[in-house]
């Protein structure tokens, strides 16, 4: 007899179905270490997509300059943004305070953001409606504004209209997103909302207001060809006794690639050594099921089994087992994303390569690990099982 098509899913059923114990032992010991990978690659997932998302909000060819001595926002003023766009040129530079605002009409949190037109430019907002402020705004001292979608639903205003703001009214000239909006407040969903005046307004009513010619940060987008390590260490260069700090965008995800590069190399020992021990209980398993069917497999090769048939049978024995045990190990991740991913300060994310990967690995595991009881069974003859039988 041979181990053709007709016979194959036969002999599988009955190899799996014979011992269910050990079945279920080799699928949960496996599935553990899949369960182990699918989540490591989750967790790696959702960390590299933070790290985009924050370099995307930030701006991959921005800066932000701040002023770290003791009398605060004395060298960032309207002389240094000059000495600046000299220092740079091409480079879009803009002097920015913030400061909350009030909110006694019910528009939930405020930010207040005072710079001029090139702070358009550099987070490179696109206005759902109306425009962003322009230089007119900034020279005549307009009292024009441009703010998020949210706070715009909740006063119900438009382009155009008035909106009162620290006891001045304003006049909305934009509207923009509110993921745009976050790049200033730090709340993509709305719940700090963002009002952008040109910074020679002074709004009446608020003694917070500081200086015109003094600001908390300046935003730099440098020219085409250079690269933030390199404007940073220009900056630096020129300005040797200005006491600042310099924000760019690796410096800002630094933390999250180090937590990255720590789970890759603490939880990824512990998920290879998850999928090591399933691994060798799968093949102490088949070994000794490999003891217990030499009758069987002696049998076989009597009626005309090739030894390749036999070692053929074993290896795909294996790699169904591993398969179904990464198919759990799957279902399990996936079930712990659905149920805790939104409680963890560790970011998750499911995509293909979460599924795929382990997947894959699961089938080589079988195949690698069945490989050794394969082979002792495939060398099993005629004269063993009648000896074991004897």
């Amino acid at each position: 007899m041979r181990l053709t098509d007709p016979w194959l899913g036969q002999d599988l059923r009955d190899s799996l179905t014979g011992r269910p114990g050990r079945t279920a032992l080799t699928v949960f010991a496996v599935g553990i270490g899949i369960l182990s990978l699918a989540i490591l690659m989750a967790i790696l997932g959702g960390l590299r997509e933070q790290t985009a998302r924050i370099i995307d909000r930030f701006g991959a060819d921005v800066l932000m300059i701040h002023d770290v001595g003791d009398d605060r926002n004395a060298d960032l003023d309207g002389a240094f943004v000059r000495q600046l766009e000299g220092l740079m040129p091409g480079a879009v530079v803009c002097g920015v305070r913030s400061q909350p605002g009030h909110d006694a009409r019910g528009f939930g949190r405020l930010r207040i953001i005072s710079a001029g037109p090139g702070l358009g430019r550099i987070r490179g907002w696109i206005p759902r409606e109306g425009r962003l402020l322009d230089a007119a705004d900034r020279r005549e001292g307009q009292y024009h504004c441009v703010i998020n979608e949210s706070l715009a639903g909740r006063a119900g205003v438009q382009p155009g209209q008035m909106i009162p703001l620290a006891s001045s009214l304003l006049q909305v000239v934009g509207i923009i997103g509110d993921d745009e909006a976050a790049s200033m407040t730090g709340s993509a969903d709305g719940a700090e909302n963002m009002v952008w005046v040109a910074d020679t307004v002074v709004l009446s009513g608020d003694r917070s207001s500081p200086r015109p010619d003094r600001f908390h940060a300046v935003l730099v987008r440098h020219p085409p060809g250079w690269t933030p390590p390199a404007a940073a260490s220009r900056i630096r260069s020129a300005f040797p006794d200005t006491r600042i700090t310099i924000t760019t965008p690796d410096s800002l995800v630094a933390r999250t690639r180090t937590l990255r590069n720590t789970v890759r190399i603490v939880y990824g020992s512990v998920a290879m050594l998850c999928l090591l021990l399933g691994g060798t209980t799968l093949m102490s398993l088949m070994t000794a099921n490999v003891q217990e069917r030499v009758p069987e497999i002696g049998l076989r090769m009597a009626i005309g089994a090739r030894v390749r048939d036999i070692r053929n049978l074993f290896l795909l024995e294996g790699a169904v087992l591993t398969l179904a045990a990464g198919l759990a190990g799957i279902l399990g991740a996936l079930l712990i994303v659905a149920i805790a991913g939104n409680r963890l300060d560790v970011p998750l994310r499911i995509d293909a390569a979460t599924l795929i990967i382990p997947l894959t690995a699961a089938a080589l595991l079988g195949l690698v690990f069945a490989w050794f009881p394969a082979r002792t069974a495939a060398a099993i003859t005629p004269a063993d099982s009648l000896r074991v039988d004897g």
